[in-house]
């Protein structure tokens, strides 16, 4: 079975030829907004992790923006389990950009689903107003 290892959303990524990342902005959870309707644009991630009897074969990740249930973004992508290393198991790291376009302020979230099961859900909150200070 799949778990989800961590997840978050970001400002951008860089790739790296180790076919590891880094990320800027990590841990985005709120956009302040000048006006609605706004785009919002950002990356989502999740790094999985898999049972023996899941490696090496393809699997689907979705990641998907709602908000009160409806769904406003999605985007799916296929990437393969690692091969098994005893002293590491096997992961998968899901990276995807996505943007939509906030209608009003208020409470979205963004799931990751592996396989067609939710294993994650990320709060973002669009607001177009200030924070106080």
């Amino acid at each position: 079975m799949a778990r989800v290892q961590s997840a978050f959303l970001c400002q951008s990524l860089l790739f790296n030829d180790t076919g590891t990342f880094s990320a800027l902005g990590i841990g985005i959870s709120r956009f302040h907004v000048p006006s609605l309707p706004s785009v919002i644009s950002f990356m989502a991630v999740a790094v999985v992790k898999w049972d023996r009897a899941e490696v090496e074969r393809d699997h689907l990740a979705m990641f998907r923006v709602s908000i009160e249930d409806e769904t406003i973004a999605r985007t799916t992508l296929t990437a393969p389990a690692l091969p098994w290393r005893d002293h590491i198991g096997s992961g998968t790291d899901f990276a995807q950009g996505l943007t939509f376009d906030a209608r009003r302020a208020g409470h979205y979230a963004v799931t990751v689903s592996i396989d067609g099961e939710e294993l994650e859900r990320l709060p973002l909150e669009v607001t177009s107003e200030l924070p106080a200070f």
